[in-house]
């Protein structure tokens, strides 16, 4: 496993300022959090809390959404200090600006025990491009810097990479907590669950633990492509074409992981007349898959009856729709099940949903990493994680 800098608590001092970059990419709804959707501001809040009142100054920052490297009001950072002030009883404040002299004044007037967010880091082009001169803007405002932000690790983004070379810099709870969790062996029987829409996303991962695995179950818009590439027939994902280089994957995995590859016996479709189930074979170009079938559903508990190890990311069909609900919720509800096994679950989508849900305790681990628990767990290199090595 990896082994990080870390900043024990008890060395903080009283006055230091300490930017802190947190994962607070979460989904927003009218400028509101909906239920279940501040999971991600969860993890850190207890961290940010135990700072500040070790007398540190603490800046944080993060991005939110893709505003394409301009100012975008809806993806501001104020929906999160709402939540911190209101929920995370933490008195935040919002800078003016993301970096500069205005920001530089701001933080000047802080005092022991202040906590300040950044605005939006990505409505300045230059995080993205990992530049080094924003990276010395960020670190002139602090002393030391922390990541707490392991869903973004596998960027290299200023904020997570450049500013490690102007700042001492340590790794921070959360992304210890992660890259344990996340480091585990996995043990026989070994159960890996496959959903959301690309295939391309999924494939490192794939490559990577499928040797280990007893079974890979599919759904969601990756079970579709794959079934097309099966039965060599034009199925479409929310009405348009599947990517042909999607289908070029898809007959190669299904070549490469034949026998442990589980595709959907049945699915629920609508098109313009109705809603209804039918067997996979029967699907039309003109139906939309938004969902596992009944069938499908009892022949995947049956498949993670007696596992001890469960890696699921990636919901099973449209769960922003209540008829496409029920498939993810009984994968849920299986994986608890297996009261001894070490199960992640993974994916901002699937965990906020199983959380609105109330399904997601009975994991042993929810990782906030969505993309970053794919590359982790897929041997690839992670940026923000390795400037961090001790």
């Amino acid at each position: 496993m990896m082994k990080f800098r870390t900043l024990p608590l008890s060395k903080v001092k009283r006055g230091e300022r300490i930017l802190v970059r947190i994962d607070a990419n979460i989904p927003l709804h009218k400028g509101r959090i909906p239920a279940g959707g501040a999971w991600r501001l969860e993890k850190v809040v207890d961290d940010i809390r135990a700072l500040s009142k070790r007398g540190a100054i603490v800046i944080v920052c993060a991005h939110f959404g893709r505003p394409g490297g301009k100012r975008v009001d809806e993806l501001s950072a104020a929906p999160a200090v709402r939540w911190f002030n209101r929920i995370g009883k933490v008195k935040m404040l919002l800078a003016p600006g993301v970096a500069g002299p205005e920001v530089n004044d701001f933080v000047d007037d802080a005092r022991s025990g202040d906590v300040i967010i950044l605005e939006n880091l990505r409505f300045d082009p230059r995080e993205r491009e990992n530049d080094k001169t924003f990276a010395s803007e960020l670190a002139s405002l602090a002393d030391i810097y922390i990541n707490d932000a392991f869903a973004n690790s596998h960027r290299k983004h200023a904020s997570m990479h450049a500013i490690t070379k102007l700042l001492p810099s340590y790794a921070g709870r959360l992304v210890v907590e992660e890259v344990k969790a996340l480091s585990v062996k996995q043990k026989k029987k070994f159960v890996l669950v496959m959903g959301g829409m690309k295939l391309a996303t999924k494939m490192p991962v794939l490559e990577r633990l499928a040797p280990t695995a007893d079974v890979i179950l599919t759904g969601g818009g990756l079970a579709l492509t794959l079934e097309a590439a099966r039965e060599r027939r034009a199925l479409k994902i929310n009405g348009k074409e599947i990517d042909p280089a999607e289908l070029k994957l898809a007959r190669h995995a299904l070549k490469l992981f034949s026998g442990k590859m589980v595709l959907p016996i049945d699915v629920i479709v609508r098109n313009e007349e109705d809603t209804r189930v039918l067997w996979a074979d029967e699907v039309d170009p003109g139906d939309a898959i938004i969902d596992i079938g009944p069938k499908t559903r009892d022949q995947y508990a049956q498949h993670i009856d007696g596992a001890n190890t469960v890696i699921w990311n990636g919901t099973m069909g449209i769960v922003e729709e209540s008829v496409a609900q029920a498939g993810t919720i009984a994968i849920a509800r299986s994986i608890s099940e297996q009261e001894k096994a070490v199960t992640i679950l993974g994916g901002g989508d699937t965990v906020s949903f199983l959380r609105k849900k109330k399904l997601a305790t009975g994991f042993t681990h929810l990782s906030t990493g969505g993309g970053a628990m794919l590359v982790f767990l897929a041997g690839d290199s992670m940026p923000g994680l390795e400037v961090l090595k001790k």
